[in-house]
């Protein structure tokens, strides 16, 4: 589900220009239901952690789970690779990784010229953190396998396309944009991608605000266009919708919502 949702949403962003009000709606409807979905049954070791720790290890802390004493219990072998993976820079990933997406949110709705350079900075982070993380993301990857559908007809084309350059190029945008979608799927929470998809959607709304832009009577906001400024603001809503009637997100954030 939230490969499926974070998928929907990333490239109804990276797509928004040819693409009619009514379909990014219902493209932003069917993420945040996805979404919504995934952090509702997050109710235990996900698939991805089954393999990574073990059959063994993941029957123990599923009956320590289970019994009520999940963050008590230890597998076997499990401290020694706790205390290895707090020596571990790589655990402040799953602070960066937040940080990360608001970053690719703001980035990518914004049309503007200095958010170009940010861009390849984020992708490069994506890209590094599916090799730092392979043995989480790749089977992701694997599982999303869809994703890479579109990237291999755009390199395919190539053969009868007036400018094979542009085809390959667009192609391993399209295959980058899937990569990013997987990999927030495998590292975050579907709660933490509404929170961040709120978040930076706010942050749109708060900018418009402050410079509406006002073009034929219509305010196109930060955004360029009425259009895609209403589409922002209704993932907006959506999102902000799904985390107030969630009960498991943090209080002060339901109230923001």
């Amino acid at each position: 589900c939230k490969n499926i949702g974070v998928a929907i949403t990333v490239l109804s962003e990276r797509w928004r220009s040819p693409m009619k009000t009514w379909t990014s709606k219902f493209l932003t409807v069917a993420a945040v239901a996805a979404l919504g979905l995934a952090a509702s049954c997050d109710n235990g070791p996900s698939a991805v952690e089954t393999r990574t720790r073990g059959a063994a290890d993941a029957d123990f802390e599923q009956a320590a789970y289970d019994s009520g004493s999940r963050d008590s219990a230890y597998a076997p072998g499990r401290e020694a690779r706790d205390i290895g993976r707090e020596k571990s820079l790589l655990r402040y990933f799953r602070y960066t990784d937040q940080a990360a997406l608001l970053g690719w949110v703001l980035v990518t709705s914004v049309p503007a010229e200095w958010a170009a350079p940010f861009r390849y900075l984020l992708v490069a982070y994506f890209v590094a953190g599916l090799i730092l993380f392979s043995r989480q993301t790749m089977s992701a990857y694997a599982r999303g396998w869809p994703t890479l559908i579109l990237p291999a007809m755009c390199i395919v084309s190539t053969i009868w396309a007036p400018s094979a350059p542009a085809a390959i190029r667009l192609g391993i945008f399209l295959a980058l944009t899937g990569a990013i979608a997987v990999y927030a799927a495998s590292r975050l929470s579907g709660r933490q991608i509404l929170a961040i998809y709120f978040l930076g959607e706010t942050l749109g709304a708060m900018l418009s605000v402050m410079h509406p832009n006002v073009e034929g009577g219509n305010w196109t906001g930060v955004f360029g266009q009425k259009n895609f400024l209403a589409v922002h603001m209704f993932i907006m809503y959506a999102t902000g919708f799904a985390l107030l009637v969630d009960r498991e997100v943090n209080p002060w954030l339901r109230i923001v919502t």
